[in-house]
């Protein structure tokens, strides 16, 4: 055994003394050479090689965006109520661009009943703790005058219990005599959501009635039928009402569970 750890020990110490040898070696000046070659001059044929440079070129160079997360509740707070709003964003619109950002996510805005804005009340709406549609559209003057583009997090996975859509629903579940079947036709809403006599996964209780419907992260957060066409078109038509605004585009929440657990149908 003494006679294997010295035969170990000299193996290890001729090992050591080999890499300092090769480290001392042309390989390290080539490398040294290699990092204090001075590329600011360079051509962009030279620095990405031509057939870098001409995929470079077909490249939408305003696709390739610094994005400046803010969750607005949080971030600056203009009028000393103790929560973030639009107008203190825009306050802070020189201090997003010197850090290097040209352009800004931020989290839900929309009418909420709940300090992180994901249970959805109105799509069409500011929620009052952040502004007004002034507000907005004033912070979204500021950032184009800037050249900041804004993208915001949009909720289509479920809306809030308060949704008109879900209180319609909910409302003509209710008025269902037992046994009774829901039509569509009597009230479309009904189907911008999952409703079942049938304890599913991820339902939950209707209270006062025998139904259940699928809301997969909270019991206030109520899952939109996304098989539905009508929702669909819903959707379509918030999406073109914040780009008429001159949003740039959407964060999508929870995409991977808009139909959990079915790959294809989230890719969809």
């Amino acid at each position: 055994m003494k006679n294997f750890k010295k035969i170990a020990a000299l193996f290890l110490a001729i090992v050591m003394v080999g890499s300092t040898f090769a480290g001392c070696g042309k390989g390290s000046s080539k490398k040294e050479e290699e990092t204090t070659v001075d590329k600011s001059s360079w051509t962009p044929e030279e620095y990405y090689g031509v057939d870098g440079w001409e995929a470079q070129e077909k490249v939408i160079d305003d696709n390739y965006r610094n994005y400046y997360h803010i969750f607005v509740y949080s971030f600056a707070d203009s009028d000393g109520d103790g929560v973030g709003d639009l107008n203190g964003i825009t306050s802070k619109l020189d201090y997003i661009e010197e850090m290097g950002f040209n352009g800004i996510w931020l989290s839900p805005i929309h009418q909420s009943t709940t300090y992180h804005k994901y249970d959805v009340v109105d799509y069409y709406s500011i929620d009052e703790e952040y502004g007004t549609m002034e507000d907005f559209d004033k912070f979204m003057e500021e950032c184009e005058k800037r050249g900041i583009k804004v993208i915001l997090d949009l909720v289509f996975n479920h809306t809030s219990t308060k949704h008109q859509w879900f209180k319609e629903a909910t409302e003509y579940v209710r008025s269902l005599e037992p046994g009774e079947e829901a039509n569509i036709e009597e009230c479309p809403y009904v189907d911008y959501y999952t409703f079942s006599r049938e304890k599913l996964s991820g339902m939950r209780v209707l209270n006062g009635t025998d139904w259940y419907y699928e809301a997969m992260f909270s019991h206030d957060m109520p899952d939109l039928n996304l098989d539905n066409p009508a929702v669909r078109q819903e959707i379509e038509k918030i999406m073109k009402f914040w780009m008429d605004k001159g949003v740039a585009g959407f964060r999508l929440d929870a995409a991977k569970e808009f139909f959990s657990g079915r790959v294809n149908k989230n890719v969809e």
